[in-house]
């Protein structure tokens, strides 16, 4: 028996839907081709009214969640470690409140270079992880050599013999110390030449906010408490996490590492080359992600050889890849958030209240 109430005893659609409203229990029809055009006309406004019904209860919590930003951004600024900021974000979550906390699972298999290129269609290459792009360094060095010629040139015009004479050479001096800098640590240089492009190139600075958005998101996806982040000052720009380890409450810098700490580490550490690599077909600015992610591996218990290192960034590449791309909405409003200086408890919110794309 199928039985559809009288229209006027269901709630218009501008009032709001009570849970428990009868209209709303109703058996399916074993043959819904046989039903009447009544039957039917009841049946698609009772499916108007119960989609209605499910929209009202996702935008409850997702209003909550978005108040929650000033509690968010408080327990951030007092939690002295990890740990405590764990277990600020581990209340919430079993309040209710936060849904997103800790929901992305991280588990190691061995990926070849070929499946990710298959899965992802994007290569080595384009991630940054088979060579540095020195590109940009040659193009900054030639710039700083042709600029400083000039400068030593004209002070030694302009200025008095004795000045000129030590300005110039002063100032002929920085190529050699920048060719000095790139030649053995070249990742110091790495931030400051992204910061000068960004302050000319829109591209640049999309760069910094998708790939700082996406370390934000994955780390809170993965449980790793993200403490603040800065986006302006091209020599520090980055998100910024606890110095201890979430899962272990052990100092970062200092104590050896396990399969799992080091699995989310991964995860975090890939986060933004793999979203640069979606958004622009090409990573430009993981290079200290890469040197900081090699450091992780090496501090792992048991000792991981080469091999098993680069395996770890093709899976960490593979793991990423998918929660961007299943959260890429939530990585562009994020980034949006970054470029109007919104504070961390907005982001957190703004995570909590999203949904995965599919």
């Amino acid at each position: 028996v199928f039985a559809v109430p009288r229209l006027s005893h269901l709630p218009h659609p501008s009032q709001d839907i009570k849970m428990n409203s009868p209209a709303f229990v109703l058996p399916l029809p074993s043959n819904p081709a046989a039903l009447s055009s009544h039957s039917k006309l009841g049946l698609i406004r009772h499916a108007h009214l119960s989609t209605r019904l499910v929209a009202q209860r996702a935008a409850r919590p997702c209003a909550l969640r978005m108040s929650a930003a000033p509690q968010v951004k408080q327990a951030l600024e007092t939690a002295n470690s990890a740990a405590e900021a764990v277990k600020f974000f581990d209340g919430m979550k079993e309040s209710g409140e936060f849904k997103r906390w800790n929901s992305a699972r991280t588990l190691f298999r061995r990926i070849s270079q070929s499946e990710l290129k298959l899965i992802t269609k994007l290569d080595g290459q384009a991630l940054g992880i088979v060579a540095e792009d020195t590109t940009d360094l040659r193009t900054t060095f030639a710039v700083v050599l042709g600029s400083t010629t000039v400068l030593a040139i004209v002070s030694a015009a302009v200025l008095p013999p004795q000045a000129g004479y030590f300005a110039s050479y002063g100032i002929g001096g920085l190529a050699i110390v920048f060719l000095g800098i790139g030649s053995s640590a070249p990742g110091l240089l790495y931030p400051l030449i992204s910061g000068v492009q960004s302050l000319f190139s829109p591209e640049a600075k999309q760069r910094v906010y998708i790939h700082e958005a996406a370390h934000l998101l994955v780390g809170h996806l993965v449980g790793i408490p993200v403490r603040d982040y800065e986006v302006k000052n091209p020599m520090t720009t980055a998100v910024r996490f606890f110095d201890d380890v979430p899962t272990m409450h052990r100092d970062l810098q200092a104590s050896s590492l396990t399969r799992a700490e080091v699995d989310k580490l991964s995860v975090v550490s890939m986060a933004g080359m793999v979203a640069e690599a979606i958004e622009f077909k090409q990573a430009k600015g993981g290079q200290q992600d890469l040197r900081q992610l090699q450091g992780f591996l090496l501090r792992m218990k048991p000792t991981m050889v080469s091999k098993d290192q680069e395996e770890q960034t093709r899976w960490a590449a593979l793991a990423v890849y998918t929660i961007i791309k299943q959260n890429w909405s939530t990585v562009k409003a994020l980034a949006g958030y970054l470029e109007t200086g919104r504070d961390v408890g907005d982001c957190i919110a703004l995570i909590e209240s999203s949904q995965e794309d599919y």
